[in-house]
């Protein structure tokens, strides 16, 4: 009996010794294919370390990681959450898991799960040099979920890259308009118009401005005319006029840009009421009847 049991135990540690030979082979195979960008093979050379260890507790948590890194990039959604769950779960917390998990939700439209990640990543990487990247993607993620006042706050973490960036820049609109925040709309659509001079809301509130700035010196110099006609007034109105004609064109040029790209009857109103301010009655009276 005792000769079967030694047997038996020189044939286990044999069977182990083979296994754990096998699996730093798939292991050495999986990292080579991934080096050469071949996510396919790395990943079945992964899951075969899984299945040859024959109990998935003895399973290093980093396999799982790298398993589940190469099926985010064969867009693999169910096991990439399966793997990096694992990984995470195991205590493997690090940012490229924190990072992919995000990913994956991202991918899979659960906003709530990758906000979850992103805030832990960002968190616990306060001093990585990676931080303005993953605050970066915390600010799109606050953004699509409508978390405005969160994304404010975040605004001053990003990189001059990502500040300088065209989504980023349309994030930053997008947030600042549902603050209500004019004078940053206005300064952020400036910025947009250097990236993209046909960028439709950055031209909409450039033109709201320049129009309604323009509108108002018209306004209150022909008032002050109207109640003190006198030749220094008169000469005020005609300084002020001047400079309200510049802003009035300024107005024109882009609403004229939104009207021939969307065919929008707002736009037309505009240009009626500038063409009008600028004494041109064809003009006024075309985009008059365009605006009905």
């Amino acid at each position: 009996m005792k000769k079967h049991l030694f047997f038996a135990a020189i044939f286990s540690a044999i069977l182990l010794n083979s296994c754990s030979n096998k699996s730093a082979e798939y292991l050495s195979m999986g990292e080579q294919a991934y080096t050469s960008d071949n996510y396919e093979l790395a990943l079945l050379n992964w899951e075969k370390v899984m299945l040859s260890s024959g109990n998935s507790g003895k399973v290093d948590p980093m396999v799982y990681a790298k398993a589940g890194d190469a099926a985010l990039k064969l867009d693999k959604i169910s096991k990439a959450k399966e793997y990096l769950t694992i990984a995470y779960n195991k205590g493997l917390q690090g940012p490229e898991v924190l990072k992919n998990l995000s990913l994956v939700y991202k991918k899979s439209d659960n906003l709530s799960y990758e906000i979850t990640y992103l805030e832990q990543l960002v968190k616990e990487n306060a001093e990585s040099a990676e931080i303005s990247a993953y605050n970066a993607m915390l600010f799109d993620a606050y953004v699509r979920s409508e978390n405005w006042q969160k994304a404010a706050a975040l605004w001053d973490g990003l990189s001059p890259d990502n500040k300088n960036d065209k989504n980023t820049l349309n994030n930053w609109l997008i947030v600042q308009k549902a603050l209500k925040n004019d004078d940053a709309c206005f300064d952020i659509s400036q910025q947009l118009l250097k990236l993209d001079p046909n960028h439709r809301d950055a031209l909409e509130i450039h033109a709201n401005h320049y129009y309604h700035k323009a509108e108002a010196l018209y306004q209150r110099e022909m008032s002050a005319y109207n109640s003190k006609k006198t030749r220094s007034q008169y000469a005020k109105l005609l300084k002020a006029l001047k400079l309200a004609t510049a802003d009035f064109k300024v107005a024109r040029d882009q609403f004229e840009t939104l009207y021939k790209d969307t065919g929008d009857k707002k736009y037309a109103v505009y240009l009626s009421n500038i063409y009008t301010r600028l004494s041109n009655k064809q003009k006024a009276e075309y985009y008059k009847q365009l605006s009905k």
